[in-house]
């Protein structure tokens, strides 16, 4: 399933829908910055040994990309409930595919999310289909 945000529907009915569906590379060579919600209840270090680590090593390997940073989400009462991820990605189109297999690979639990901008539009994709 793909979402599209309510602000991005707005840009879609100016600049086209068919636009958003378009590949996708960085302008002028640049990264496309890719954002990946996990709820999974992890410490930072844990993170980094489940997640961040491996998938920069697989991204680097294939010359798709980096891990760039990360987050964990807590409670007031400081109870992790999710862990975040920044990548900056060469491509959408060969990247995400890419970076949706490796973290089911890794024990990405159901409810997991990868976000990402195509031409303007906001958009997130399941890690599980």
């Amino acid at each position: 399933m793909v979402r599209f945000s309510l602000r991005s529907f707005v840009r879609a009915a100016v600049f086209g829908v068919v636009a958003a569906l378009a590949p996708v590379t960085g302008r002028c060579g640049e990264p496309v910055s890719v954002h990946v919600r996990l709820p999974d209840p992890l410490s930072p270090a844990a993170r980094a040994v489940k997640y961040s680590d491996p998938l920069d090593e697989a991204l680097r390997r294939e010359k798709l990309g980096r891990v760039v940073g990360g987050g964990t989400q807590a409670t007031r009462d400081r109870r992790i409930v999710s862990v975040e991820l920044d990548l900056e990605l060469v491509s959408v189109e060969e990247g995400v595919p890419f970076v949706r297999h490796a973290l089911r690979r890794l024990g990405a639990p159901p409810g997991s999310i990868v976000e990402f901008e195509r031409f303007g539009l906001a958009v997130e994709l399941p890690v599980h289909d």
